[in-house]
């Protein structure tokens, strides 16, 4: 499945816009889009369209997040980014949780325990580092900050 750049609250927009039964972020922008209706533009003319402008580059860093699926590690870099990139454990679950909630996303009985896994995973810092993107920084105990 193809992946897209969307901003957080883009990503908020959608599921903000969700109507049940809608279980997906794709139901809700091919109702949102239009897309089932048959008076709509196809793919193919939207990709004429798409090609006759030239679109730059926009400054804002964007992050990558898989169509239909976003990462608790997604979650966990964007609540320290609100947080100014440094924070303690308890502000950073507070600030997942609120995002979490605002897009209308499940919010487990264990959070607390997947965010520090996230962080652990994606530090050097730590035992459990899984080796592949060292994100974050252990400044002191129950303390984190993006590299």
């Amino acid at each position: 499945m193809p992946t897209i750049e969307i901003d957080l609250d883009v990503y908020a927009a959608i599921w903000t816009n969700r109507v049940t039964p809608e279980a997906s972020e794709n139901e809700v922008l091919r109702r949102v889009l239009g897309l089932d209706d048959p008076n709509t533009l196809r793919p193919t003319q939207i990709k004429k369209d798409l090609k006759s402008h030239n679109y730059g580059k926009e400054s804002a860093p964007m992050l990558q997040v898989p169509v239909g699926k976003i990462r608790w590690i997604d979650d966990v870099v964007a609540a320290l980014q609100t947080l100014n990139g440094q924070a303690t454990l308890h502000r950073i679950y507070t600030q997942v949780e609120k995002q979490r909630s605002e897009a209308r996303r499940t919010l487990p009985k264990n959070l607390q325990a997947i965010v520090r896994r996230s962080l652990e995973e994606q530090s050097s810092d730590s035992e459990a580092f899984k080796g592949r993107d060292d994100l974050f920084e252990h400044v002191r105990r129950g303390e984190w900050r993006l590299r």
